[in-house]
């Protein structure tokens, strides 16, 4: 599939969470992080686990510190998300995290 930056933003307002955590696999560094930005306004639990993988395991350290700072405005913009403090096992992968989205 052919993703662009307008393709991420209109998933973002369409709450489109599932093709954002997909596009998480892009080989294109650019992408994944303005994945990152878009996935951490739909303040969700599956948003927050996707983060973390990214940023423990992404092989781009500019990815990660993307994922790190959209945690960082998730977790300003909420109490508390149980998520954020779970550790994120490897063979989770990015597939699996699409897969739990209803």
């Amino acid at each position: 599939m052919f993703v662009t930056i307008v393709k991420i933003r209109k998933w973002e307002k369409a709450g489109n969470l599932s093709k954002l955590i997909q596009t998480l696999q892009s080989s294109d560094p650019e992408l994944r992080k303005a994945v990152c930005l878009s996935i951490a306004s739909l303040q969700s639990a599956q948003a927050m686990v996707a983060l973390r993988y990214i940023e423990t395991y992404d092989e781009d350290q500019f990815v990660k510190l993307t994922a790190t700072q959209s945690i960082q405005v998730m977790l300003s913009n909420v109490p508390y998300f149980a998520a954020a403090q779970e550790e994120i096992p490897q063979e989770v992968g990015y597939l699996n995290l699409a897969g739990q989205i209803a």
